[in-house]
């Protein structure tokens, strides 16, 4: 019975973050890539920790939550590569799964990060692919 009620909760608190990749969060998301203080005020209301990875595959926008998860500040952030904290999956792999990925797809994994002082964390991610331009960006809650 506490096996099933372990579940639950982590049903629950999958279901409660899903809700942060809703279609108005990610319409909103979308209208204000190129406003960058609109953007920024958007993600920083939010109470997870959430990354928009760009085409090549370095951080566009990130919030403060997810630069906390990290160990870095938000400068930093963007100034790194998914594989520098990305520990299951290689550059190739990443280059390779982006480019067969198709237009608002959405993910969910479970992953190992690496912080900024060397720890390991576990992180389940709930993720959406779309297209800006020409290249495949990601939007990641964590």
């Amino acid at each position: 019975m506490a096996d099933n009620k372990k579940d639950q909760n982590h049903m629950a608190i999958f279901s409660e973050a899903s809700l942060v990749l809703s279609d108005n969060f990610v319409d909103n998301i979308l209208r204000n890539l190129n406003n960058p203080a609109m953007l920024n005020e958007i993600m920083g209301s939010y109470e997870y920790p959430l990354v928009i990875i760009n085409g090549d595959h370095t951080v566009y926008e990130a919030n403060s939550k997810f630069a906390q998860l990290l160990g870095y500040t938000l400068p930093e952030l963007k100034s790194l590569h998914v594989w520098d904290w990305e520990t299951i999956f290689t550059p190739e792999q990443i280059k390779q799964a982006t480019k067969s990925t198709i237009h608002f797809t959405r993910v969910s994994f479970e992953s190992i990060y690496r912080k900024k002082d060397n720890t390991l964390i576990n992180a389940e991610v709930l993720g959406l692919s779309f297209k800006n331009g020409n290249e495949i960006w990601q939007l990641c809650i964590c």
